[in-house]
């Protein structure tokens, strides 16, 4: 490993465990993101690398139960959506609805997903709107 990803990889790590320490991420997320670099994955060091792993650690626990979070359109956003083939849900809404209905519950598992879907969600609008004006 040369030197600079050295450096990059110890300021990464850094900038990581604290965001642990500032709750971005609960214990689960923070196995996840370990267990993927010790892995000796060629994924580079990066916040979005870190954000992939734990989107998809939240959206294998919930393949076939009638959605999921889904990357907007290839921007690296991410929503609930219905799961189309699933067919469980009526619409984005309803898949919306349910989610937020189980995490003021008390599902860790859905409030987590409600939160990646909340952070992601204003993003979402501006890019909808910069595609309605072009």
């Amino acid at each position: 490993m040369s030197r600079n990803t050295a450096d990059f990889k110890d300021r990464f790590e850094g900038a990581l465990q604290a965001m642990v320490d500032n709750g971005a991420f609960d214990d689960r997320a923070e196995r996840a993101i370990n267990a993927h670099f010790l892995s000796g994955a060629k994924t580079p060091f990066g916040i979005e690398a870190a954000r992939e792993v734990v989107f998809q650690a939240i959206m294998n626990e919930f393949l076939d139960t009638g959605w999921a979070l889904f990357d907007f359109d290839g921007t690296g956003l991410q929503e609930v959506q219905r799961d189309d083939e699933a067919d469980i849900f009526a619409s984005d809404a309803d898949a919306l609805a349910y989610v937020a209905k189980r995490a003021a519950a008390g599902s860790q598992k859905h409030e987590q997903a409600l939160i990646v879907h909340m952070r992601d969600a204003v993003a979402i609008s501006e890019v909808n709107l910069a595609t309605m004006g072009s």
